[in-house]
């Protein structure tokens, strides 16, 4: 499905790309490892204009200004990303559809009757399950490096992680400057 919702709707690149971008970029492994390297080509791209100075007189600060802001968009798409793939508690989700529940019902019996023994006691179970439920969920989020369905799946990060490290290691710009020298 989302194969489908991306081949609908393309990215086009200024310029087109070239074939040896597009195989490098077929051969990466992943999504993160496909950004990874085409953060790492504007980079090397920034680095090598400036270089031949064809940014002209620009300073320094500036172009590191330039790198900053690459740094920042890749970070933020990486925020994003765990975003997306870490999925809300699912006690939380459960406790608070409950609650909601329960206050539909509750806040009208409190416009009708003012409290007495057996009402009391209803409102004070409610609120020690409220706190217990908000207690467990505390609990839940304070330690999210264990093994249960609702933690954080650090092994699919770290994958992620080593497929960007190889492709940026393996996978130099097919145009770059820098000539690479082949190991005798």
């Amino acid at each position: 499905m989302l194969l489908e919702y991306n081949a609908a709707r393309p990215f086009h690149v200024i310029g087109g790309i070239s074939d040896k971008e597009a195989e490098l970029l077929r051969n990466a492994r992943g999504s993160s490892a496909k950004v990874a390297l085409v953060y790492l080509w504007i980079n090397e791209f920034m680095t090598r204009e400036h270089i031949h100075g064809s940014m002209g007189t620009v300073a320094a600060p500036i172009i590191s200004r330039l790198m900053q802001y690459a740094s920042d968009g890749h970070m933020y798409y990486n925020s994003a990303r765990k975003m997306a793939y870490i999925p809300f508690p699912f006690p939380h989700v459960q406790l608070t559809t409950a609650f909601i529940f329960s206050t539909i019902f509750v806040v009208p019996l409190l416009m009708l009757a003012k409290t007495n023994v057996y009402f009391g006691f209803v409102l004070n179970f409610l609120v020690v399950s409220i706190l217990t439920g908000l207690n467990e969920i505390a609990k839940e989020l304070q330690n999210p490096f264990t093994n249960v369905p609702n933690d954080l799946p650090l092994n699919l990060f770290q994958a992620h992680f080593n497929e960007a490290l190889v492709t940026i290691f393996s996978g130099f710009h097919p145009d770059a400057y820098w000539e690479l020298k082949e190991s005798a």
